[in-house]
């Protein structure tokens, strides 16, 4: 998976060489994890590297989406016509990882240029968003981005609004003279 600092240097001539370990077990895992974890500080070398077993490579990691739990239950609550398509477009939404060595280097040239953290990596999201918006727009729900439009009534809608304001005049009127006559 993508590093920012591997695609820090990926262009300089500093940059990292990428070593061929053989493939990750879950044997040479666990020898990682239990046995090294107490030895990984010893000042004896042998001790810090260990045995054969645990070289392999790193295991894979998948990018993952973080969301909170106020958007799903939310969106419970809220009939269908008038819920927001946030939940079901961030549920549905993938960015591939190939994409994300792309935002980290926009990420590190823009960092000489701005101060704020966030601005730099809002920047290098938005740039990514931005050259691939058609592609972010196939997870968008049915029915989204949502238009108005205005209906042109015909001229028999017209005429029927106005014999119903009529009516109601005319209904309201005799009620109140009713009202007032009574005796």
């Amino acid at each position: 998976s993508p590093e920012i600092l591997f695609e820090k240097y990926l262009t300089s001539p500093s940059r990292f060489v990428r070593v061929a370990l053989p493939a990750v077990t879950e044997r040479c895992l666990n020898y990682r994890s239990e046995e090294l974890s107490g030895k990984r500080c010893s000042a004896d070398q042998s001790e810090r590297i260990g045995e054969e077993i645990g070289s392999c490579d790193y295991s894979v990691v998948p990018l993952k989406k973080i969301m909170s739990t106020g958007i799903r239950t939310s969106q419970e609550s809220i009939p269908d016509a008038r819920r927001s398509p946030a939940y079901t477009f961030l549920k549905q939404v993938y960015i591939p990882e190939y994409a994300m060595p792309r935002i980290l280097n926009h990420w590190m040239t823009v960092q000489s240029e701005s101060d704020s953290a966030d601005d730099q990596s809002r920047e290098a999201v938005c740039e990514w968003v931005y050259e691939n918006l058609d592609v972010l727009l196939r997870y968008s729900p049915p029915g989204y981005p949502r238009e108005i439009t205005v209906k042109n009534h015909s001229t028999l809608d017209i005429i029927g609004f106005s014999l119903g304001g009529i009516a109601f005049l005319y209904t309201a009127g005799t009620s109140f003279l009713t009202y007032k006559w009574r005796q």
